[in-house]
């Protein structure tokens, strides 16, 4: 098996912080982000092997962690997997280090919640107020890259600073936790699929209103360890799915990105399987059924996202 032996159908557009600039039009990227964590893999293994794995069953746009470890040993990680992704034609993203980035000649950079303020020394503090700086810093930054196509993306855990992210040029967010997680356990609490919906419409009419062209891609993460997961994500309105300890940990982690990602491209409203195919995930199983708070709004999420 290998990497061109697959071929990724689903991928999708991102705006980037130069859209609509001449020669700068969105990217494509997966419905299925691969999250690294060396911890978790298999005994006997490298990470390099692991994710190597992951993209000969498909995956074609990785983010590499790894952010306890010297920017140096980061690199060395870096190096092979974006040469394994190069060869499928797909994106190396790196987490919480734009300098990593740039050395690499990574696709983009992946921010969590803390990283725009170890970027600039500084600590937590008034967070609205220094994440609001530091991604008008950001944003100069990336723009000043003079080439095509450059990514930026968040994980949040809240509402309270992805609008913020998303007017100055975030072309894609992830959400979590999705559902708990067995790669940090007790992390939550647990947005749920209601929660999933509701925050797809909430970020669906804030970017019409900052009128992109493109929507901001929202991406589900924690927990998701089966392809039934990917599924109920889709239909609650994610525009695809995060994945790390699943992955990570996985003895055939080729069959199980295979997996996820026909499920990722599947269309997110057709009719569902039995039960029995849910691996015994019958407490997901309803949860996207009870809407709350904007019910209109999110059922009409769905559709244009599993529209688009």
């Amino acid at each position: 098996m290998t990497p061109s032996d697959f071929a990724d159908p689903g991928r999708i557009e991102v705006q980037t912080p130069r859209a609509g600039e001449p020669n700068h039009p969105p990217v494509m990227i997966s419905r299925v982000l691969v999250f690294t964590d060396r911890t978790q893999v298999p005994p006997g293994r490298t990470l390099v092997q692991q994710v190597s794995a992951c993209i000969d069953g498909g995956a074609t746009t990785v983010v590499l962690r790894e952010k306890d470890l010297p920017r140096a040993d980061r690199h060395r990680f870096g190096a092979p997997i974006k040469d394994v992704l190069q060869q499928v034609g797909g994106q190396l993203i790196i987490a919480g280090d734009e300098y990593l980035a740039a050395d690499l000649d990574a696709a983009g950079v992946h921010h969590g919640q803390y990283d725009l303020f170890a970027s600039s020394g500084r600590g937590p503090g008034d967070v609205v107020r220094a994440g609001h700086q530091e991604r008008r810093r950001l944003k100069r930054a990336l723009t000043a890259v003079d080439r095509r196509g450059y990514l930026w993306g968040e994980s949040f855990h809240a509402e309270d600073q992805m609008f913020d992210a998303v007017d100055h040029g975030c072309g894609y967010v992830t959400l979590s936790p999705v559902f708990a997680t067995a790669s940090k356990p007790g992390y939550g609490p647990a947005l749920c699929l209601n929660g999933l919906g509701r925050k797809a419409a909430e970020l669906d009419g804030w970017a019409a209103w900052n009128g992109r062209t493109v929507p901001v891609r929202l991406y589900a993460l924690g927990g998701i360890d089966t392809a039934a997961h990917v599924r109920d994500c889709r239909q609650a309105g994610a525009d695809g799915v995060a994945v790390m300890g699943a992955l990570m940990r996985a003895n055939d982690p080729a069959a199980l990105t295979a997996d996820l990602l026909r499920a990722a491209t599947a269309d997110p409203l057709a009719p569902r399987g039995p039960t029995a195919e849910r691996n015994g995930d019958a407490q997901h199983d309803n949860a996207h059924l009870s809407d709350t708070g904007s019910p209109r709004s999110i059922r009409t999420t769905r559709r244009n996202r599993a529209a688009r």
